[in-house]
């Protein structure tokens, strides 16, 4: 049997598990990828269906995980297409479909389809764990409940702060006290950190990828009203409804899904009436997300500054992002986004330091592209 015997906690570690995740949106990519922190398995990420197909011929992978709803391709199409891809390495690979649209009989037209299973979206913990625990290996697997250095690399890795809460932290008031340093009006928090697997890590970093994001979205939200393209506008304002429930921002999350109910059954009136005020709520709650990390921030770099300390040298960093680079076109993300969050912490001049934090959020965008063609341009400076 495949099926891992285990509960629905972090007690186990499956540095050996590859699993691809396929969704065109980055915050859906960081929550995931988020969520199974604790478990060190080797997640890669693909923005498009092209994307996971051209990856597909490259690398083998225990599981994926697919979105349905992207631009160009959608899951179905790719799914369809990488099953007859003669290049491709997971033919017979499991594909889990997963999406917003949890309505009575979805999960049977995916399995119709060709897929494994369905996961829909907002991602519960609970039944991610559910769908790894019968998929992955069991040979793959590492129970820290019968493997004592598993379990204290875990263990340390919570102290160091990497983990979210542990049950003692909720019980001795950390939790209140971390939920109130996040209080942003419209924003439900105990929705947030349920969907964040209980990590304010995890949350913040969401909540960051989810402004960066949002920027981008709002131009093409106005792009496809103005030119009233609602096919590619319902698919934009489906994501604004999965990532504001996502999130806890329940009352934009519900304007988005009357508009892509409208945009669904032409109602295209409702569409032109009311896409403004969602935009501009859409507006309103980035800011004040945005507000609120840049203070926690400041805070942060207040408490932490000494500035006795001497600078690293250039050689060291331009050896260290060397290893990024490599590490990017070996499709190594995961490292190279662990190495560019040291550099970060570096004491740098400002210039060099500037650059290293673009690169760093290019990584947690998903840019490799990008941040690989900035490291590039350091590397050639004298």
């Amino acid at each position: 049997s495949r099926k891992f015997e285990g509960s629905r906690t972090n007690d186990y570690v499956a540095p050996d598990i590859n699993m691809l995740v396929v969704d065109d949106n980055l915050v859906n990519l960081r929550i995931f990828v988020g969520l199974l922190e604790e478990h060190k398995m080797n997640i890669y990420t693909a923005d498009s269906g092209i994307h996971c197909i051209e990856i597909c011929r490259k690398m083998k992978f225990d599981l994926i995980f697919l979105d349905h709803m992207m631009p160009k391709k959608d899951g179905i199409e790719t799914l369809h297409e990488m099953r007859e891809d003669p290049a491709t390495m997971n033919a017979d690979t499991p594909v889990v479909a997963f999406t917003a649209n949890a309505v009575s009989g979805m999960k049977d037209m995916f399995l119709e389809q060709g897929f494994n299973d369905f996961l829909s979206k907002p991602i519960e913990l609970s039944k991610l764990e559910d769908i790894l625990m019968y998929y992955l290996p069991s040979e793959k697997i590492i129970s820290i409940r019968n493997n004592s250095a598993a379990y204290n690399e875990i263990m340390n890795r919570q102290e160091q702060g990497i983990a979210g809460l542990s049950p003692s932290d909720m019980e001795n008031g950390e939790m209140n006290g971390k939920q109130g340093a996040f209080m942003i009006e419209g924003f439900n928090m105990e929705q947030a950190l349920f969907y964040s697997g209980n990590s304010y890590d995890t949350l913040k970093d969401i909540l960051g990828v989810f402004v960066e994001d949002g920027t981008r979205k709002l131009d093409l939200l106005v792009k496809y009203i103005d030119e009233e393209d609602f096919d590619n506008y319902r698919i934009e304002i489906h994501a604004v409804k999965s990532l504001c429930k996502g999130i806890g921002a329940e009352e934009l999350s519900e304007k988005a899904l009357r508009l892509e109910n409208a945009c669904k059954d032409g109602d295209l009136d409702y569409v032109r009436d009311n896409a403004q005020e969602a935009y501009t709520d859409y507006v309103l709650l980035l800011a004040k997300i945005d507000e609120k990390l840049t203070q926690l921030k400041e805070e942060k770099e207040a408490g932490q500054a000494s500035p006795g300390r001497d600078f690293t040298p250039l050689l060291d960093v331009k050896e260290q992002l060397l290893c990024i680079r490599l590490l990017i076109a070996e499709f190594e993300e995961n490292t190279a986004i662990k190495l560019a969050d040291d550099l970060t912490e570096r004491d740098l001049d400002k210039e060099l330091s500037d650059k290293i934090i673009q690169i760093d959020k290019m990584l947690h965008l998903y840019d490799y592209d990008g941040a690989s063609e900035m490291i590039g341009e350091i590397l050639d400076e004298d």
